[in-house]
């Protein structure tokens, strides 16, 4: 188990036509650095598969060092 802290902000509102950017803030609580990777997935209420076409990039790799924060 990793020792972070993740954050999530996202727009409240937005219109049709609009472009939604997610963005991550993983914090490192632990007293030394870490890689990894971080992903995203959506999946239907509907049917429990996932939706993939709404997405770029799926999973981004990240470093952090001690008690620090990145932003994925």
């Amino acid at each position: 188990m990793l020792d972070t802290e993740t954050t999530a902000t996202v727009k409240r509102f937005f219109r049709e036509g609009d472009s939604l950017l997610f963005q991550v803030k993983i914090t490192n609580i632990s007293h030394e650095a870490l890689t990894g990777k971080v992903r995203l997935t959506w999946t239907n209420p509907e049917n429990e598969q996932p939706v993939t076409f709404l997405l770029e990039d799926e999973e981004q790799d990240f470093t952090c060092d001690s008690s620090q924060s990145v932003v994925a």
